[in-house]
């Protein structure tokens, strides 16, 4: 059950992030099996719209056939990035402290409490003339005043699914948007 999940992913970040400074070790079991229960969780890929499809032969040497398999080198971008805050004790006061107008300049078309309850999550439209996805990020984090995870650069990176109490801003447009000229541009050849 999704929100059954959900609330155990809750309660091992939550106990994870109490121990991590009295019992590393414990710490970091709870977050495992944290992370384990997140991996189940639908997900979402919010900075491109498709995957061409491809052939995929993976380390193995198995053949998974052609698909729109989830390769970056294979993402259509639609000019959307995601930037990721982690360790945050309160992910809705942060948000609500974000000057609206940096938010509204930057065309957030969705802010999410990430499933852990100590993330916070937010879709914001890319500017061309600040560069690539993880140069948009570290711009817009700068503005924003957070430390972005560094690791969601990645076109192709996941993000699981929150429930709906857990978003805190959510626009329509998160599924029509489409800059070509930013795909065209930053899209692998």
């Amino acid at each position: 059950d999704l929100c059954k999940s959900i609330g155990l992913i809750h309660s091992l970040a939550a106990r994870g992030e109490a121990l991590r400074e009295s019992n590393p070790e414990e710490s970091k079991k709870a977050f495992s099996e944290a992370s384990m229960y997140k991996a189940k969780l639908p997900a979402f890929i919010f900075q491109c719209s498709r995957f061409e499809p491809h052939e995929w032969i993976d380390t193995k040497k198995k053949n998974h056939g052609v698909g729109q398999w989830r390769h970056q080198e294979h993402g259509v971008l639609n000019g959307l990035f995601m930037v990721d805050y982690d360790h945050i004790e309160n992910p809705r006061k942060v948000y609500e402290q974000i000057d609206p107008g940096i938010l509204k300049a930057w065309g957030l078309k969705m802010a999410f409490v990430s499933p852990s309850g100590f993330g916070l999550k937010m879709v914001l439209e890319a500017r061309l003339e600040v560069g690539n996805l993880a140069s948009n990020q570290l711009k817009s984090s700068q503005e924003i005043g957070l430390q972005c995870d560094e690791k969601c650069k990645d076109s192709s990176r996941l993000s699981f699914a929150p429930m709906w109490e857990d978003v805190l801003y959510f626009s329509e447009e998160l599924f029509t948007y489409e800059n070509k000229e930013f795909s065209d541009k930053y899209e692998p050849e």
